[in-house]
């Protein structure tokens, strides 16, 4: 579905891999098209470090409507 990245299960323990993340949804959310609407992180080992680093790049996105972190 456009709008929705789903990245459920993915291992995102690594420090390099929640950058390139947060990189993206940054992007994401400067685009015209296509808006992330939806996100999900469920079961992606993300760790208090990576929400950190993600946090500003989600805080920025006005277009995201749906965060899905569960079982982190």
């Amino acid at each position: 579905m456009r709008g929705t990245w789903s990245l459920a299960g993915k291992p995102l323990h690594a420090p390099e891999h929640v950058q390139r993340l947060s990189l993206l949804v940054g992007r994401a959310a400067a685009t015209a098209a296509p808006r992330l609407r939806e996100l999900a992180l469920a079961r992606c080992q993300l760790r208090a470090a990576a929400a950190e680093v993600l946090m500003p790049a989600l805080v920025q996105n006005t277009s995201l409507t749906a965060l899905d972190l569960r079982h982190n």
